[in-house]
């Protein structure tokens, strides 16, 4: 994401992020200090995110991308999102999960080599 000209996402990826570090420090993968500074950092850095508002419009477009793509509700959304942001400028998505990529392959989109799992 540094090299980005700018990032832009759906609202959601708040709740999906804490979601995200409050699970993996609920499973002891990630320790009590590294939680609060990851935290601490995502916060800061969500300020300078770019939001994707989830309306009904949104809404309606990822029910058709789920059912199309069968994709789960989130990565739906996040798709979704995508390509509303893909319509005024350029997007590569960054995913790391198979089937949003694919999905998003299907949809035109450039992606994120996400590198080593």
């Amino acid at each position: 994401m540094g090299a980005a000209r700018s990032v832009v996402t759906s609202a959601l990826t708040y709740v999906e992020m804490r979601a995200a570090l409050a699970r993996m420090a609920g499973q002891r993968r990630l320790g009590r200090e590294a939680h609060e500074a990851t935290l601490r950092r995502f916060t800061l850095y969500w300020g300078s995110i770019a939001m994707v508002p989830v309306d009904d419009a949104l809404i309606a477009r990822a029910a058709e991308l789920a059912e199309e793509h069968f994709l789960r509700a989130c990565d739906a959304v996040q798709l979704a999102s995508a390509l509303v942001t893909t319509a005024r400028e350029p997007v590569v998505i960054g995913a790391w999960d198979c089937d949003l990529n694919a999905a998003a392959r299907r949809e035109g989109l450039a992606l994120i080599d996400p590198g080593p799992a």
